[in-house]
């Protein structure tokens, strides 16, 4: 069930780190966590987009690839950036050009056939250039072989209202930009629904200023290696993701991944108001070795692995995750997985708050919000969860690894755990010393569902708590306790020794 005011967006066109690492897979994307990326926003080209189209004479008309990623910068060799425009292309105009860009081209002036029935592939491709914006006008565009360019700086494809439908049923990549510069791509939807090719939609990789807003893609993936990848090459580089929409998924039996931040990424990536839906191998998957990833808003449903996974020092703030449907028969339905490349004892605490999660339906699922072996400790700050998938927990902190150590704890403020699930626990640590948890609410009423469970973790509190449980309401495990203003009774709290977990 996708959310109803996500679905609004959707007629604007549209619509595997556990398989992935092995295949090799691909790149990422970054945005600044201060949410500023220099470029116009939606409106802001909307608007722009009104003055160009009054004014058309004075413009003249105006993924996860495996290795075979290196092989697509093969078939798209860098093109000579200091070649100038051919004779004839539009000139640089001041006054209705967006940052970061010198000039407009209008592809229907130069031939884009907006009716689609003739390709653009190779318009596409001719006039491409330095410093320069195509605009696609409302319209079907055809594409058969796809598009695939490298080397450019400052080059950005926007739309309005336009539909870009691939044709061919063997195509690898729809739109490939492997660029030396800024590089933009805004308002546009890519329709696969006419083709029997699952293709990387879109493959975009920058060192700085890479954007993908307003895009839409269209059409269930029967495989391949999954609609987004990005990649912000520069560590000092940033990205954003806004408002892409993809609300269709891919098919079971299948390692498919919505959007995907790849190995060469090096910068921030902001993800903002995303709609992903219904993806085998994780919606949202950013885990690069480096870069602080940023997800803010969005929604994200029914995806397999994590609906949203992201590393160490990511903030992942006001999202809404629902998992509602097992139709898909995928594994493991994990809501927001805090994870990273490799074990790091100093890694920077992943950030959690003003979240709603909800496991209403899945397959199986670990719980709401997991804290990977990875990683020593996380923030969890004003969250809503409600569980009812039997056995999965609301909140839980796996053992750290031995290069980890006991870690530097949880914290979790204003959190507040329901549903009907029958067994599992509200909020369960494993292995880890030091947690705080405060203003936490938990109310399950099946006899076999747990409130909190610490085990083998010293030194924690529990301050502020109401905990409403049919099962255990406290369990420890050879832990350690101190509680302060909650309303369960010290008689009511149940004890193991560190003999008796053993056992």
């Amino acid at each position: 069930m996708s959310d109803p005011r996500a679905d609004e967006c959707l007629g604007r066109g549209a619509s595997q780190r556990d398989a992935a690492a092995a295949a090799g897979e691909e790149g990422s994307s970054a945005g600044r966590s201060d949410g500023s990326s220099g470029s116009p926003d939606r409106r802001e080209f909307l608007a722009w987009a009104s003055v160009a189209t009054a004014s058309l004479l004075p413009l003249a008309g105006c993924g996860e690839t495996t290795d075979s990623d290196t092989s697509e910068t093969d078939k798209y060799p860098e093109r000579d950036t200091a070649t100038p425009p051919t004779e004839g292309s539009p000139e640089p105009t001041s006054t209705t050009v967006p940052s970061p860009f010198d000039s407009v081209t209008d592809l229907t002036e130069v031939g884009a056939d907006p009716s689609g029935t003739e390709p653009i592939d190779a318009i596409v491709e001719e006039h491409a250039a330095d410093g320069r914006l195509l605009h696609l006008p409302a319209g079907e565009y055809r594409l058969d072989d796809g598009i695939g360019l490298s080397g450019l700086e400052r080059f950005g494809i926007a739309g309005d209202g336009a539909t870009i439908v691939p044709t061919a049923d063997q195509i690898s990549t729809v739109l490939y930009l492997n660029a030396g510069g800024p590089v933009h791509v805004e308002n546009v939807a890519f329709d696969l629904r006419a083709s029997d090719a699952d293709p990387r939609v879109v493959n975009v990789r920058g060192p700085d200023d890479v954007v993908l807003r307003d895009l839409t893609v269209r059409g269930t993936l029967g495989g391949g290696n999954g609609a987004i990848r990005i990649d912000v090459t520069d560590p000092d580089g940033s990205g954003r993701i806004e408002r892409l929409r993809l609300p269709d998924g891919s098919v079971a039996g299948e390692r498919v991944t919505g959007c995907y931040v790849g190995d060469t990424n090096e910068g921030e990536i902001l993800f903002k108001d995303c709609h992903i839906e219904g993806f085998s191998d994780n919606g949202l998957y950013a885990d690069p070795t480096t870069g602080r990833m940023t997800v803010e808003g969005g929604y994200f449903a029914n995806n397999g692995i994590a609906n949203v996974r992201v590393k160490a020092g990511s903030v992942v703030r006001n999202v809404h995750v629902r998992c509602d449907s097992a139709a898909r028969d995928f594994e493991n339905m994990r809501g927001i997985w805090l994870t990273n490349h490799e074990p790091d004892a100093d890694a920077e605490p992943p950030l959690v708050e003003n979240c709603r999660v909800e496991m209403q339906e899945a397959t199986y699922s670990d719980g709401a919000i997991g804290l990977t072996s990875e990683l020593p400790g996380m923030r969890l700050r004003n969250t809503e969860i409600r569980v009812d998938v039997d056995n999965a927990h609301g909140v839980w902190a796996e053992v750290p690894y031995e290069e980890v150590g006991n870690g530097a704890g949880l914290e979790c403020t204003g959190v507040s755990i329901t549903g009907d699930a029958e067994s599992g626990f509200g909020i369960k640590i494993d292995g880890r010393d030091g947690c705080v948890l405060e203003d936490i609410e938990v109310t399950h009423s099946s006899a076999d569902r747990n409130g909190i469970g610490f085990q083998r973790s010293q030194g924690n509190v529990l301050r502020n708590a109401r905990l409403n449980v049919g099962g255990v309401p406290i369990l420890l495990q050879d832990a350690t306790l101190d509680t302060f203003d909650i309303n369960v009774a010290p008689a009511a709290i149940e004890s193991e020794t560190a003999e008796e977990t053993d056992q």
